[in-house]
């Protein structure tokens, strides 16, 4: 019979008995190996694009002053104190309408009963005062 795994067979098998082939068991791990080694290609790349792509954005923020650590914290830092978002409280935007229109608007309010008279005379005096 020969030597290897064959002859182990052969001693343990009655003769005549002897497989034509003993089955590999490790048939298939060089699709394993290769299709292994192809995702590790592919998660070196994506690891090497991600570094890339956060170099260049720190170089940006950097260039313009900005530490590249706290950006977050500094944007929202900013829009926080913008004007624009300012909690205060905001001036009326002036009536374009003449003091004879504000003024006929509000007797013809208090005429349909849609203001109180205290309601009218306030409205009367703030419209008169920002002559």
């Amino acid at each position: 019979m020969g030597t290897g795994l064959r002859a182990v067979v052969g001693s343990i098998l009655p003769s005549g008995v002897l497989p034509l082939s003993v089955p590999d068991p490790f048939a298939g791990q060089e699709s394993f190996d290769s299709t292994f080694s192809g995702f590790m290609v592919v998660f070196v790349i994506v690891a090497l694009v991600v570094v890339v792509l956060a170099v260049r954005n720190a170089g940006v923020y950097v260039k313009r002053g900005i530490d590249p650590t706290t950006v977050d914290a500094q944007m929202k830092a900013t829009l926080l104190q913008s004007p624009l978002l300012d909690a205060g409280p905001r001036a009326a935007a002036p009536d374009a309408r003449s003091i004879d229109d504000r003024l006929a608007e509000l007797d013809r309010l208090l005429a349909s009963g849609t203001i109180s008279a205290t309601e009218h005379a306030t409205a009367r005096a703030e419209a008169l005062r920002t002559l």
